[in-house]
């Protein structure tokens, strides 16, 4: 099917999967859109792509595109009344506000919180012509925040997804939030946890990714058990995006963090850090940048000073930190002048496997080279234009 509106025509939402339902007997179920061409109008957008409020709900092998508004959140796919299961597989995303986000209002249902959501090989990207100061930029400044986000979600797999093209806009130009929201003071119930963040190439941001312990407005639960496990960070941050290219930013008191196996190129922090504390943080086998402050914590100092404050028992271990010092950091780590002395097959190429020479081959903790499973990224890297691959 070809959704779109009528030519010059702004609707609010283009598949409407669910809504306001206050029972779960009356939520929609076993609802597919598949291969669908789904299009906001080229000049006035459309605040929406698909609503995915259902119970057995799927969006794959579709294509959706200008999702996009002025002082207004746009989203490809968002959902936040549907219990799931909830699949978006092998599709092109693209809108202004989040690509794709979970939470953002309060479920009419109580105690509902989006579950069991697998998001599977998807290009999410902003075209560049809705970047001002880009030579591709057509003109309209879209209100602009994240590629994607969970404000209220369990059990999610975000798994071979390529992540393009966030900047400082309405906001701070984060890739990705897992920042839990009782987004209207109704849901107190509301919950980030048991989020899997792998096999994930991040390229084209101002920072990668945020996590919050708590809503710092409403009553929530607290955000734990987050893997981030092999991923790729590259271009993260620099004058074309703007902002600090912080890495990680991790804040009120989160627990269970695993942040495993991930190569990044970034120009700031690795991680910044403020409390309460963390418990059960672990980042093990890591390439990544030093830069000025490495891992940083507000107003208790940088390196093994932030994690004994902010991290107390953290599991720091086989990271290469390229640019940072033995002397500030716990032991068993690594640490090397340049990018040059990592050894990568061919870094401007974005070929991040280590060479035979590395001193990082089969040196993680598992016995395998410390960094990402270039192999498995490949798919990732080169997803197709149309959402198939």
């Amino acid at each position: 099917l070809d959704i779109r509106p009528t030519e010059g025509a702004f609707l609010y939402t283009l598949v409407q999967i669910g809504s306001a339902e206050t029972a779960m007997e009356d939520v929609p179920h076993h609802v597919i859109v598949e291969r669908c061409l789904i299009r906001g109008d080229p000049r006035r957008g459309a605040r929406r792509g698909v609503a995915l409020n259902g119970a057995h709900a799927a969006v794959i092998d579709s294509y959706i595109a200008d999702i996009k508004e002025v002082g207004a959140d746009s989203q490809a796919i968002a959902g936040w009344n549907g219990p799931g299961p909830l699949k978006i597989a092998n599709n092109y995303l693209e809108g202004a506000g989040e690509n794709v986000m979970f939470g953002g209002a309060d479920p009419s249902i109580r105690d509902l919180v989006p579950s069991d959501i697998e998001i599977l090989r998807n290009h999410m990207a902003k075209p560049l012509a809705w970047k001002p100061g880009d030579p591709a930029y057509a003109g309209t400044a879209w209100t602009v925040k994240n590629i994607f986000e969970l404000k209220n979600a369990r059990r999610v797999r975000v798994d071979g997804n390529l992540l393009e093209h966030s900047w400082v806009q309405a906001q701070i130009g984060f890739a990705v939030l897992l920042t839990v929201r009782n987004q209207d003071g109704r849901a107190p119930w509301a919950v980030v946890e048991d989020v899997t963040f792998v096999n994930n190439v991040i390229r084209g941001a101002t920072s990668g990714v945020n996590i919050h312990g708590r809503d710092n407005t409403h009553p929530s639960q607290p955000t734990r058990r987050i893997v981030i496990r092999n991923n790729l960070f590259v271009d993260i941050g620099g004058p074309r995006w703007g902002g600090e290219g912080r890495l990680f930013q991790i804040v009120d008191g989160t627990s269970s963090i695993v942040i495993d196996h991930n190569t990044a190129i970034h120009i700031g922090n690795i991680i910044t850090a403020e409390g309460p504390p963390h418990h059960g943080f672990v980042f093990t086998d890591n390439i990544v940048a030093h830069n000025t402050y490495g891992i940083a914590g507000t107003g208790v100092g940088t390196g093994t000073q932030a994690l004994d404050a902010l991290f107390p028992g953290a599991i720091v271990r086989r990271n290469v930190i390229v640019g940072g010092s033995s002397a500030e950091y716990p032991r068993d780590n690594f640490f090397v002048r340049s990018w040059e002395q990592v050894k990568f097959e061919d870094l401007s190429q974005g070929r991040v496997r280590l060479t035979a020479s590395s001193p990082f081959r089969r040196a993680g903790l598992d016995g395998t080279d410390v960094g990402v499973d270039d192999n498995a990224l490949r798919p990732t890297i080169r997803p197709g234009g149309d959402g198939r691959r």
